[in-house]
């Protein structure tokens, strides 16, 4: 049976009162493939206090008791925080990963298929989908957005948005979401460069030899 993403695992817990909330999905990759991923949700003050009624508790330690409710599908390494941004708080769990096959299978054990990952040639692909089709059935309402920063300089994607190295997907509840970019690490660049300089300082002893020769003739 295929696996709950982490997101509607967390819809299901706060379905019943949050219709407003901040889901943020985030990878960032190095150039060679480790990286770290979040998965954050943001609420207000009065969301919180309604889901800490719902779930028997407090806002204290809100965060670990909402994703403590997924932790079996959470990586060994996860570690959850608070962050306030602005009138919301924001619970976040976060873990790395040493490489991008790791990578590849934490997304797939979280139910998202992935298409394609991987680095060939000094480019990077990102080829990762969200089925959320289910989700507008459930009634799930909910500003997500997913964000990766890729090594290298951003080549072709189908990002809502791009800044640096960092895309941003608006995700868009009752469909198949598929995130595709591309990047160039940059090594060529490199090369070329090493090999320009070399041409140089080859032409410019052709250069001097030539007036060595010219000089001794006269």
């Amino acid at each position: 049976m295929r696996k709950h993403t982490l997101f509607l695992i967390c819809a299901l817990l706060i379905l019943v009162i949050l219709t407003g909330c901040t889901m943020e999905y985030r990878t960032s990759v190095e150039e060679d493939g480790a990286g770290q991923m979040s998965m954050a949700l943001g609420f207000t003050a009065q969301e919180a206090s309604d889901l800490a009624d719902l779930t028997g508790g407090d806002t204290t330690n809100l965060c670990q008791e909402m994703w403590g409710e997924a932790s079996s599908d959470l990586p060994p390494n996860a570690s959850i925080r608070e962050e306030q941004r602005g009138d919301e708080t924001y619970c976040i769990v976060e873990f790395s990963f040493a490489s991008l096959e790791e990578l590849r299978s934490i997304y797939v054990d979280q139910g998202l298929p992935v298409n394609r990952l991987e680095i060939v040639d000094d480019r990077f692909y990102y080829d990762v989908s969200i089925d959320l089709a289910d989700a507008e059935m459930l009634g799930f309402s909910m500003d997500m957005t997913w964000i990766v920063t890729v090594p290298g300089s951003v080549g072709e994607n189908n990002a809502s948005s791009v800044s640096g190295r960092t895309l941003t997907w608006d995700l868009v509840i009752g469909q198949v979401n598929t995130m595709r970019a591309e990047s160039s690490l940059g090594s060529n660049t490199i090369w070329w460069v090493l090999g320009a300089a070399g041409c140089l300082c080859l032409l410019g002893l052709v250069v001097a030899a030539g007036v060595g020769v010219v000089l001794s003739l006269r």
